[in-house]
Order: C-alpha cells, then structure tokens, then sequence
C-alpha cells in the first residue's frame, strides 16, 4: 500500500527539522462485507411484521396506509451530543440492483455485495469504542410508529455466523412502508413500545454488532407497502424505484475527515477488547512521541490534505502534505512526532485544512489546564457547537463564574454569573477559531472545548 507524501518541515527552535516526523504509515480500513440475514430470517420478520401491523391496526394504534403519502428519509445515524467528532460513519454497501450472481449499486458502480437488500452505514474509527460509550446514534428516518422491536442478543460480534439474531426497531410510515434498522446494541433499543409513535431524528438505539455481522454497522431496510424492496437513493441504475426517497440525497462518495486525534501508540483498529485499542492520549511530557492521525470516509487521491501543528503561541511548529494513492472506503494515516526536549509547554494544534475546510484538534504538553485535572467536576453541557453569535450552557445551576480562553490560554472572556439551570452568552466578536470553556463552581471546574464560526 502506497502513499503520495510531500513533507515541507519548518525548522523548531530546539531541533533540527528533519527530527521532527519520525515516522508515518496507515492505509485502508477494510469494512463489513457479508450478509445481514439470512433468508430464514427475513422471511420470519417480514412474517412478523404483517401479524404486528394487523394487530395494531385492529387496535387502533396503527393508522391505515395512504399510498399517496410522500416519505423523506433524513440520516438514519448520528454521532451523540457528547462527541466532537465531524462524522462516525461510512457506507460499506448499497442495495444490490442486479439479480443472479452479479451486483451492482443505484449508481451502476459495485458498492454493495450479492443479494444485500438494504445500506449499511459502518461507524469509524473504533465501532467499538463508539459503541461501549453509546457515542453511535441511530434515529429514525422518518416519523412512524413502531410495529415491533427485538432486543437482548449479543452485540459484539466479529466474525459472520448465521444462526444469531440481531437487535432491531421497525418503523411503519404513513403510506405503509417499513423501515428496519438492524444490529443494535442489546439493551440500548428506545423505551417506547410496539404501537407508540415517533419523530424524525428521535434516538432509536445504539450502532452495534448484534446478529449476523462482523463489525459495528447499522443496517439500513426500506420495504413499501406491498412488501417490495425500496432502495432509498435515486440513480441511474436504480431500477426498484425511480424517486430518491431522500429530504436532502447525499453524493455517491463524498470524502469526509470523520475525526483527527493523537495518541502515545499506533492506534489498533479491530474487535472489542482483543484487538481494537485506540490508545488515545492529549496529554504529553517533553520528549514524548505524538501520533497525529486523521481518520477518512471516501479518501479522493486528487484530493491534497495539508497537516499543520502550531505551538502554544499559535505560530507554525512543522506543516506537510500527503495524498492517498488511490479511493479509500474508509483510511487512516499516522505521522509520529517528538515534541520539544525543553520548554513547549501548553496548548498546541493538529489542524488539518483540505477543499477550503480547516479542522482543529488541540494537544497539551506538559500538565493538563487547570479543570482538566479535576475528577468531581460538575456537568454542563454548551451548544451549538460550532456557534456563530450565541453560545447556550445548560446543566450549570451551580455554576459561580465562567473563562473562555483561546487555544494559547489568552483569556477572551470571563465573569461572574448567577446560579442558573440555562444561560447565554454572546460570542460574536470572537474571532472564528477553537476556545476552551471553563466552567467554575464551589465544587470545582471543568472545561470544554466549543469552535466560534
């Protein structure tokens, strides 16, 4: 496996440049490939399914269908308010449009394998990760009610075996179709019951690997009122529906920086416990060596990334170019780098700017902020985020004071505040850039990280 890398290393003040990138590596991540179900198990759903919908229509919790009823999907798949990642997932496989032992996608391209029915949208990186930590959302599509939900079979499944079920929500539209959502997380299925109804984007469960699967993925299913498969996406190979059943349909590849971290080892990437190991880490000493790492969805070889990190004054530390060598599903890529023998101290920056976007991941060298260190700190929660004008804190009636400071540490804002559940702050003079939130209390502090647009 090859790669396109262009360093251009700005000399440091301590070490010559060529000291500075040690090493680099990564590639593809090879995703899910294989079948969801099999047909004894669809065929035991789909029987289900008709006996729930006759008998929640004969109790009157599920309305009769109107054919005429126009469906719009959102993103069936969220990352949780919790994660500052820019995306979790990509698309392994689309519906298989070709009968027999061909495949072939709505876009006449071969993202899909033989006989798969539904989209499959894989987390990345760390399925697992993401999972353990309930970080991996999946939502309802559209609005509907519930026909029938599956819940308490093993999620952590690694390798394909057929005679294990899936946890799993089904959802009836207003014109009678179903949507199935498959491979949730045992005990993280919505509390709602067979016969309530729910919102677009209302939390659903948990993207996990339950059933038969060999990694963390949701499995996305549209079935019309008639039973017939549906594939949601419009193109011209698509040749069960002529519609996008889309509000807003994606682009066939779209390539995406789902997140950039750093980490004290090469990050593993695999099954829960016995192989996967993110081995994160924002904390560093002098000496030490960072692994800067970009994580990819849809990788373009055409497509020139530029790394930079800058140094606690906010000045260009070392800056480098790389491209893949050809498309990747899905791509990781590592640059090792040895931080300063001396001094350095404080907050630094892995940023990462490709198609006219800049993403910021901050790092620390030397001992955490002030806040960061505390281990009973109050919760609180602030969005949006990124904010344009008006940044909201909520879950802070214990709250005394606040500080915003910028990625240097240089104070920008800061008063004292009356104890409140919710409150506001204007943030438009702000410069566009990242800035730590510290929240103070009688109890102690604690920090986030919020990006001003």
């Amino acid at each position: 496996m090859k790669s396109i890398l262009y360093l251009s290393l700005i000399i440091p003040l301590l070490f010559p440049a060529q000291d500075m990138i040690l090493d680099h590596g990564g590639g593809e991540y090879y995703t899910h490939q294989g079948e969801c179900l099999t047909t004894a198990q669809r065929a035991a759903i789909e029987e289900d399914i008709e006996l729930q919908k006759r008998s929640l229509e004969e109790l009157g919790l599920l309305e009769q269908s109107d054919r005429s009823s126009i469906i719009e999907f959102s993103l069936p798949i969220q990352g949780s308010e919790e994660l500052d990642w820019n995306n979790i997932y990509g698309i392994s496989n689309y519906v298989d449009q070709v009968s027999g032992g061909d495949i072939g996608d709505y876009n006449c391209g071969q993202r899909t394998y033989n006989g798969h029915l539904g989209t499959d949208y894989f987390t990345w990186p760390f399925g697992h990760y993401l999972k353990e930590n309930d970080l991996a959302e999946v939502v309802a599509a559209a609005p509907g009610t519930i026909i029938q939900k599956l819940d308490g079979m093993f999620d952590e499944q690694c390798d394909l075996n057929a005679t294990l079920t899936w946890n799993a929500v089904y959802i009836s539209h207003a014109d009678g179709s179903v949507a199935w959502y498959g491979h949730l997380k045992e005990g993280s299925l919505t509390t709602k019951a067979i016969g309530e109804t729910v919102e677009q984007g209302e939390y659903l469960g948990i993207v996990a690997s339950s059933g038969f699967s060999s990694g963390p993925h949701l499995h996305f299913e549209i079935h019309d009122v008639d039973n017939n498969i549906i594939d949601p996406y419009t193109g011209s190979c698509n040749s069960l529906n002529t519609e996008t059943w889309w509000l807003d349909q994606d682009t066939y590849t779209r390539m995406e920086l789902n997140t950039h971290l750093t980490h004290d080892e090469i990050p593993e990437h695999g099954c829960p416990s016995e192989f996967e190991n993110p081995h994160f880490q924002s904390y560093f000493n002098n000496s030490d060596i960072v692994y800067l790492v970009p994580y990819f969805k849809d990788q373009d070889p055409s497509t020139v990334v530029t790394y930079t990190v800058l140094n606690p004054f906010g000045t260009l530390y070392t800056t480098w170019e790389h491209s893949s060598d050809q498309y990747y599903n899905s791509s990781w890529w590592y640059w090792t780098l040895q931080m300063p023998l001396l001094g350095g101290e404080g907050t630094w920056t892995f940023r990462i700017q490709f198609d006219g976007q800049t993403y910021d991941r901050l790092f620390f060298l030397g001992d955490p902020p002030v806040g960061l260190q505390t281990a009973e700190l109050p919760s609180f929660s602030i969005g949006p985020n990124p904010a344009f004008d008006i940044l909201t804190i909520s879950g802070g009636e214990d709250i005394l004071s606040y500080r915003i400071t910028d990625i240097s540490g240089r104070l920008q804002m800061s008063d004292e505040i009356s104890p409140n559940d919710y409150f506001e702050l204007e943030i438009g003079h702000l410069a566009k850039g990242i800035y730590h939130m510290e929240l103070l209390s009688n109890s102690g502090s604690t920090v986030k990280e919020f990006i001003k647009y």
